[in-house]
């Protein structure tokens, strides 16, 4: 993955309990990205396949990108 900064707003959401990318694995891409970094808890690997269906933070999360 790209260490450059991106040129849109950004969120890295991470889980504290990802099998696949540790908390602050999530923190540094944040940090690389010049992305917000939300630790939204234990979650597992946050993706379509996880199961989290209708998740409550969800709209909050992408409502903040256009609030900034």
């Amino acid at each position: 993955m790209s260490a450059q900064p991106l040129l849109c707003p950004a969120l890295v959401v991470g889980s504290t309990n990802d099998p696949y990318c540790a908390p602050e694995a999530a923190a540094g891409f944040a940090a690389r990205w010049e992305a917000r970094w939300h630790l939204a808890g234990a979650y597992g690997h946050i993706n379509s396949a996880s199961g989290l269906g209708s998740w409550r933070h969800d709209r909050e999360l992408l409502d903040s990108l256009t609030q900034q």
